[in-house]
């Protein structure tokens, strides 16, 4: 409240010469009035603005957070990208080394056929050499029937060599016999 609310016009004494006092106390009555009122219409104005900067701060928050939902949003659908691009790539990783796995195998799987033809071969070979050899049991050339890694079966090889060796004396190559 203001100080002067609720006080009234002001009183003023009466003198023998001077102005007539009710025009004067109509005048302090309306200034009065009038001062009241603009009181009272600041003080609705400065309510009015409060309620507008409240309403327009409301608004601007509810802005504000409308802005960090869409955020948040955008956020969760690019983490959800890279997760699945990640689970993609990983994929592909894992179907690439099972295609690794699966080569690596074939290439064991022939390098046994390869061993077993060698060893074939070697077997055949020993045959022939003992056979061919003056006296073979002079030479060592007979195979042990206690050797349990070299099988000796007489089939021909089934898988070519990679390269062409040549003999120890380095004048021809060794022919692959049938």
């Amino acid at each position: 409240m203001r100080s002067h609310e609720g006080e009234g016009p002001k009183q003023f004494k009466a003198g023998f010469r001077g102005y007539r006092r009710e025009p004067v106390d109509e005048y302090v009555e309306r200034l009065h009035q009038w001062l009241l009122d603009s009181e009272a219409r600041a003080e609705h104005a400065v309510e009015a603005a409060t309620t507008a900067v409240g309403d327009k701060a409301s608004e601007i928050l509810r802005a504000a957070l409308a802005v960090g939902e869409k955020a948040d949003q955008e956020a969760e659908a690019v983490k959800a990208a890279a997760v699945e691009n990640a689970q993609a790539e990983a994929d592909r990783m894992m179907e690439d080394a099972h295609h690794q796995i699966e080569a690596l195998q074939q290439s064991i799987d022939n390098l046994a056929v390869r061993r077993a033809n060698v060893l074939s071969e070697l077997g055949r070979l020993q045959k022939y050499l003992a056979a061919a050899a003056p006296d073979g049991a002079a030479r060592g050339a007979e195979p042990d029937d206690d050797d349990d890694e070299l099988e000796v079966i007489d089939e021909p090889i089934s898988a070519a060599p990679d390269v062409r060796a040549a003999s120890k004396n380095g004048d021809r190559s060794i022919a692959h016999s049938a």
